[in-house]
């Protein structure tokens, strides 16, 4: 199982997510991903067993890229973090039917304490037998 994070843009939401996956889950079990085509790419490749997937919308025009990955996304838990509070937003983000929605203007702890939980449900992405 691996926990893959997509975030494209360098920024102080990216910086803390890394750090607070780092803390929950060991290096070995994380994909970090800033290109949307080898985000892409990774979930073309067979995943072993459950995985999850943190991803950091940038803007509307990545989420909508996000969404025309759909097929590609549905298999996995999915904690999504939208890049406004905007009606359309909001709609495009639940077509990605996320575990979880918070937005990259909050303080991201919903974010962690969520995480945390589903890792707890998983424990092998933390590198327990």
């Amino acid at each position: 199982m691996k926990l893959l994070i997509f975030a494209s843009e360098d920024g102080e939401a990216r910086e803390h997510l890394v750090s607070l996956a780092s803390g929950l889950v060991q290096p070995e079990f994380i994909e970090h991903f800033s290109s949307l085509e080898d985000f892409s790419r990774s979930l073309r490749r067979p995943l072993l067993g459950e995985s999850l997937a943190l991803i950091v919308a940038s803007n509307k025009q990545e989420l909508e890229r996000l969404v025309s990955l759909n097929r590609l996304l549905r298999d996995l838990r999915l904690i999504l973090i939208l890049p406004d509070h905007d009606r359309d937003s909001v709609v495009m983000g639940h077509m990605l039917r996320p575990r979880f929605l918070s937005f990259s203007d909050g303080d991201l702890t919903d974010v962690a304490a969520v995480l945390a939980k589903m890792l707890a449900i998983n424990p092998r992405i933390q590198g327990r037998r």
